[in-house]
């Protein structure tokens, strides 16, 4: 549902049809971010451009500090996910066509392991930590019911 390090930054579970993006934590962990959230971060003036040795060490915190403004998303197991891409290698791997509909499990893993991990159509399962920051997800639905496939617009933008 979320990854163990996620549960002390701020968190909510995932709304079906919304845009989901892999992204690194300032825990050190990839989790789900809302593309909304992530994009506001990416659109913040940086004041300080210099490169200065105290400026850069200013930065590295000035940006920990603020990913702990991005809320983690929890996916309940069991929920289908559309994904717009994955990493060439990744595709490769698990056979893997963009817009590909695959299912969020947690697996049943020793304690403080991560356990997030997707579902292949194929039956291939593959860790959420090993996905790499910047895949986008849409939330298809957080049950077992029926898929309900929305205006696809905005997901496309999100394909590279």
């Amino acid at each position: 549902m979320c990854e163990y390090s996620l549960l002390s930054l701020p968190n909510r579970l995932a709304r079906t049809g919304e845009l989901l993006i892999t992204y690194r934590f300032s825990t050190g962990t990839v989790g789900l971010a809302s593309t909304d959230e992530v994009d506001a971060l990416a659109m913040r003036p940086t004041t300080d451009e210099t490169n200065r040795l105290w400026s850069i060490v200013t930065r590295l915190f000035k940006r920990r500090s603020s990913q702990d403004a991005v809320t983690a998303v929890c996916i309940p197991p069991g929920s289908r996910l559309r994904v717009s891409q994955l990493p060439p290698s990744s595709k490769q791997a698990m056979y893997l066509a963009p817009l590909d509909e695959l299912t969020f499990v947690e697996l049943n893993v020793p304690e403080n392991r991560f356990r997030d991990a997707l579902r292949f159509a194929g039956g291939s399962v593959l860790l959420l930590q090993c996905v790499e920051e910047g895949v986008c997800f849409q939330v298809v639905s957080t049950d077992s019911s029926e898929p309900e496939f929305g205006p696809q617009v905005e997901f496309d933008r999100w394909l590279h």
